[in-house]
């Protein structure tokens, strides 16, 4: 046993409310002959997290299975970022006002440098409210917003930010997380539609048009890995076959 230790001052403000922990556990062992130590190599452990209080079984791995079967059919397909809580502090941070510039371009305002890990892609409910301009004190601006839903990977959090297919970028708002045992199976959470002004729109992203199709490819619930989904039918003329960005093009005969 590997025992870790970690310090902290008690009176320290904790600005890491909604942290999230993952670990790998690993094995070490002292070899009878040599007495050497042997550890088990970290890409062999299965990486976990601390939101994760059970391990999956094969009834909840199909219910989690069966939702990205339904999402595959009508939602839609994303890029997300994942707002980042430690790292490197930027240079841009104040000691005196303890917070970042709002317009810098390294930190884009999260105090560490990047600002954001990702993007990663992940397909969420399809679009149900209304889109309206409205008029504020700092000019017109499109109001749009719904409540949507994603599988439990990857974890979310209040102050991410996705992008659409067509440049649109929305904020993350609290996230719900249904579970049962302790095992998470979908994530709830409102978006908004970000001002064209927020500092988030400078994140750099490639060209939307561009963007692989997360739909292709199949992740096995607890497994961590993908399987990739061809659309292409070999029994079927190239000239006659139907091709498409998602999965459902998988499953026609034509």
């Amino acid at each position: 046993v590997v025992l870790a230790t970690y310090r902290y001052v008690k009176q320290e403000v904790v600005t890491r409310l909604a942290q999230r922990i993952f670990y790998r556990v690993t094995v070490v062992a002292m070899d009878a002959d040599t007495g050497a130590l042997i550890e088990t190599p970290l890409d062999r452990a299965t990486q976990s997290t601390n939101l994760e209080t059970e391990k999956l079984d094969w009834i909840w791995a199909e219910a989690i299975r069966r939702n990205k079967w339904i999402r595959d059919q009508g939602a839609e397909r994303v890029k997300v970022f994942i707002r980042r809580s430690v790292g490197t502090r930027c240079g841009c941070y104040s000691d005196l006002h303890k917070q970042a510039s709002h317009d810098c371009e390294v930190c884009f305002g999260t105090r560490i440098m990047g600002g954001y890990d990702g993007p990663y892609d992940i397909t969420i409910a399809p679009d149900d409210s209304d889109k309206k301009i409205s008029q504020t004190n700092r000019g017109r601006t499109v109001e749009h917003g719904y409540e949507t839903w994603t599988g439990p990977s990857p974890l979310l959090s209040q102050r991410d930010f996705i992008v659409k297919l067509n440049g649109d970028r929305y904020g993350v708002g609290p996230v719900r997380m249904p579970s049962n045992r302790g095992l998470l199976l979908q994530q709830h959470f409102p978006i908004q539609r970000l001002d064209e002004e927020d500092i988030r729109y400078r994140v750099l992203i490639p060209d939307p048009r561009f963007l692989s199709a997360p739909q292709t490819r199949y992740q096995v619930p607890g497994q961590g890995g993908s399987t990739p989904m061809m659309t292409e039918k070999r029994e079927i003329p190239a000239e006659r076959e139907i091709r498409g960005n998602t999965v459902t093009f998988e499953n026609h005969g034509s």
